[in-house]
Formats: C-alpha cells, structure tokens, sequence
C-alpha cells in the first residue's frame, strides 16, 4: 500500500520534476555555453563583489593554457568548480540570473 501511495505521490509531482529538470538542464547548458561577461551583468549591483568573484572565476582557469585542446575542455568543469566556489547567497543569485536569461530550449533570452 505504501509503495503504491509513493507512485501516485510520484505521478502527481511529476510536471513539478519536469519543471526542475528544465532548470536543471538550463544551468548545465549555460555553463557551456556562458558569455565572458556573465559576473559583471549578474552582480551589476554589486561591482567590488564581480570584482571578487571574477577572481575566483579565474583561479578556475589557471593552467588551462598549457594543456592541449583548451578550447574543447574550457567549457567543461571551469563553471562547475566556480559554482562550487560560491556562498549559498551568491549561488541562488547566479541561479536566479541563469533562468531569468538562458533557456536550454531556446538559448539566451537577450543577446546584448
């Protein structure tokens, strides 16, 4: 009984999962494929704060230029470990900025 009580719970969350999935899947892809410029539009409110976590950004890079085929690995991991960097705070703010400008489905929103 449980178990059949756990998949209506299931079937009935699941356009809520969906929804998730989709934001889910935009933060991945905006990690690929995010424009240069992302921290100073994010954190426009906030210039010593862009100015901090450019720092950080770039301590994601270092080394990159001595390996080979940088181009193709760039856009893997170095968003991923910056986002590790971040306080919850400054995470929900990139997050929040991501969806309010990127879709997986339809890319960037405003392209400037």
């Amino acid at each position: 009984m449980k178990t059949t009580q756990l998949a209506d719970n299931q079937q009935t969350n699941l356009p809520q999962r969906q929804l998730k999935s989709e934001h889910i899947d935009s933060i991945i892809w905006f990690g690929l494929n995010y424009n240069y410029d992302f921290i100073e539009k994010c954190w426009s409110d906030d210039p010593s704060m862009a100015n901090h976590l450019k720092d950080k950004f770039s301590i994601c890079t270092e080394g990159l230029h001595k390996m080979s085929n940088v181009n193709s690995r760039i856009g893997y991991g170095v968003f991923t470990r910056f986002i590790t960097m971040l306080d919850n705070r400054n995470r929900e703010k990139l997050y929040k900025y991501i969806l309010g400008t990127y879709s997986n489905v339809h890319g960037f929103w405003n392209q400037d």
